[in-house]
């Protein structure tokens, strides 16, 4: 009964068995589940048991009567498919293929579910030691295009990232190059578009080393790839010269290749260079010369350039007011299209914060290095991206200086407004043909770099940092060549970098940040840990305490018509009476604290002061001088009591010195720091 359930089923498709299920299903469902739980108590051979086990999976994972995407449906799809393939591992001549199957057609379903990798991890290494490392690529690249389908990018990019190792091998490398190339594609998708970059140029290294005719029919799509990661970063110069390469590849590699109405791609692009001079005619026409002198290096007969040159000169730009332009720029590049003009910056959005890296001097070497540090970066945010990091919105710098030195060295640098690192780099690396230990070095500074972003405990992000390697991080984070030498061979041919870097640009009028994808937005759904259920308690414990706390004190500065007033104002401007009493608090704490011990150094002040907070208030304590509370007192206090609130739901601050502002906005959002109360008793009201 088992087998002939399993082979019916297995037929068709999810959609396809619900509809022939449903009808039916409470009649035959728990006696099928009857009888396969019965035979299942029997021992018996290993693989009349993978099939039982199979076909309860099939019938208890079709919950048609109920909402497939519940977190009950999910779980009960991974238990039962979990037993299956646990049970196929020990079992070698159990069937796969249909288990694989079946993951592929649930991707779409229960992809993004957590437990989702771990089961297509097992899945693809049972397939890999049964049918070769290429048929569990394909599995991956399977799962992968159902995500792409659903615009579920970073989902995708891990399955792609399996394909690309399962086929790197000769007789399947065409699939391992195209597998970077849509990796890269997906990475720009992201708006990630320096390590897009990094994968594109990968993917044409490889080609370009190939003798196959057939894998050489990539080197044209590599070029364009690359030459568009340029324009998205928003350097327009280097993708007009980057053109001329990947017209060459066109013109070398491609089927028919001057009819461009069989190649989109190079539509597109002709497209994109014309829209840049128009756009430089209206913004800055002192960039026209550098744009002629790039399209003059295209490989293309001189009428055929005149006429793309007469094309952006003509409606609709031309008729397209100035701060129209601009907006589009801003909407749909989210970069100056010319960043490659003057200082250079890599910058972009993620986790929501702007990220810039930029160098200490304008050189090719240094920008080299700069994209160096973004393309890792970036590679560490889309790995990370899955998890919740509880990042601090702000903004981050990195200010990257080459010398020296054999590892990079990163220091982070006080700035209570955002984030701010120096990094050292290798001016010269050595050759290395795999993952050498500068690259582990370099992979090191961007989780560091990401970890002091987070407000997550060391210990918590290390445990997801560990769980990343094991699945093959450091694979990842290297493609072919190490970063900065790979980057360096694709530099666009002929650009002029000095010239360029000496050279001014006019600034947009409008304020231009980069463009966010929607999957590495911020979070704003409610914190790791946070319930209404936790807050009303914590709110409870503080209302308590807080009187406790300041039983003399506190009747005291209620009396004071001015402390009164300070009371007041703070109420004024939405601060909660649980919040007020924590800024009062401390202000009393800390003066009683110093007067007892005076010169304490601050890490044993500040955690006097906390364990004054969390005793009664005695008569021997110092008695609190009113005059200490002041608006400069509270000002201060308004901004610390966020770090404290913080520590309250197990987050620590990793910055040498905080944003508060950010950390608030982080509190407010997703703990509910200013909403959330309880209903109590006026601490604050005038006693008899």
């Amino acid at each position: 009964m088992a087998r002939c359930l399993l082979f019916t089923l297995g037929e068709l498709s999810v959609t396809d068995r619900q509809q022939y299920l449903r009808p039916r299903w409470g009649g035959w469902k728990n006696l099928a589940e009857g009888a396969i739980e019965l035979a299942l108590s029997d021992e018996g051979r290993n693989a009349d048991r993978c099939m039982l086990l199979n076909a309860r999976a099939m019938v208890g994972s079709l919950a048609v009567d109920r909402n497939l995407a519940s977190e009950e449906v999910a779980a009960r799809f991974f238990d039962l498919w979990g037993d299956v393939v646990n049970k196929i591992k020990t079992t070698p001549h159990c069937p796969i293929k249909h288990v694989a199957d079946i993951l592929e057609q649930a991707t779409p379903l229960f992809g993004t579910h957590p437990r989702f990798r771990g089961i297509a991890d097992d899945v693809d290494i049972v397939v890999a030691e049964r049918a070769g490392h290429g048929a569990a690529a394909d599995r991956a690249r399977g799962r992968a295009i159902a995500h792409l389908k659903m615009h579920r990018y970073v989902a995708a990019l891990d399955e792609l990232q399996k394909a690309k190792v399962g086929w790197f091998s000769g007789e399947t490398m065409g699939g391992s190059i195209l597998s970077m190339l849509i990796i890269s594609d997906t990475l720009s998708k992201l708006g990630l578009h320096f390590a897009a970059r990094y994968y594109a140029a990968g993917a044409l290294f490889i080609t370009l080393r190939q003798e196959n005719e057939k894998l050489k029919r990539h080197t044209a799509p590599a070029f364009f790839r690359l030459a568009d990661t340029f324009h998205s970063s928003g350097e327009g110069i280097s993708y007009v010269y980057a053109l001329a390469t990947a017209l060459d590849a066109h013109h070398a590699f491609g089927s028919d290749p001057h009819d461009w109405t069989k190649h989109p791609i190079v539509q597109t692009s002709f497209a994109q260079a014309t829209t840049l001079r128009a756009i430089a005619l209206r913004l800055d026409r002192s960039i026209v010369p550098l744009i002629d002198k790039a399209m003059s290096t295209w490989p293309l007969p001189e009428e055929e350039i005149e006429a793309f040159i007469k094309m952006s000169e003509g409606p609709p730009w031309a008729n397209t007011p100035i701060d129209e332009i601009e907006v589009k720029i801003v909407r749909q590049l989210g970069q100056h299209p010319f960043g490659d003009v003057g200082p250079r910056l890599a910058r972009w959005s993620a986790f929501g914060v702007v990220w810039t890296v930029k160098g200490s001097l304008p050189t090719l070497e240094c920008w080299l290095a700069v994209v160096e540090v973004a393309t890792i970066l970036q590679l560490a945010q889309v790995e990370f991206a899955d998890a919740d990091l509880v990042i601090v919105p702000s903004e981050a710098t990195i200010e990257v200086e080459l010398r020296s030195v054999s590892e990079p060295r990163i220091e982070q640098l006080p700035d209570n407004g955002r984030l701010v690192w120096r990094l050292v780099m290798p001016t010269d690396y050595e050759a290395a043909d795999h993952c050498s230990e500068t690259e582990f070095g370099l992979a090191g500074v961007a989780l560091t770099i990401l970890g002091q972003a987070s407000a997550l405990p060391f210990e918590t992000f290390q445990t997801l940092t560990d769980d990343r390697f094991k699945r093959g991080l450091a694979a990842r984070f290297f493609s072919v060549r190490p970063i900065r030498e790979l980057l360096s061979s694709v530099q666009p041919e002929g650009l002029p970098f000095a010239l360029l870097a000496n050279s001014t640009r006019r600034e947009l009028a409008t304020s231009c940040d980069p463009v966010s994808s929607l999957e590495l937005q911020w979070r704003s759904t409610p914190g790791p840990g946070y319930s209404k259920e936790k807050a009303d308690e914590y709110l409870r414990n503080r209302y308590e305490r807080g009187r406790e706390a300041f039983q003399i004190t506190l009747p005291r500065i209620v009396r004071d018509d001015r402390c009164r007033s300070i009371i007041h104002e703070l109420r004024a401007e939405g601060f909660l009476d649980w919040q007020i009493l924590g800024i009062v608090g401390a202000i009393v704490a800390q003066y009683q604290v110093q007067k007892e011990f005076p010169g304490l150094d601050p890490h044993a002040l500040g955690k006097a002061v906390w364990d004054r907070i969390y005793r009664a208030e005695r008569v021997s304590d110092a008695k609190f001088d009113l005059s200490v509370l002041s608006d400069e007192t509270v000002a201060i206090q308004k901004k610390t009591i966020a770090i404290a609130a913080l520590k309250t739901w197990g987050l620590e601050v990793h910055r040498q010195t905080p944003d508060f502002d950010a950390t608030k906005k982080l509190l407010d959002v997703r703990y509910q720091h200013s909403t959330d109360d309880l209903p109590h008793d006026d601490p604050f009201a005038l006693g008899e």
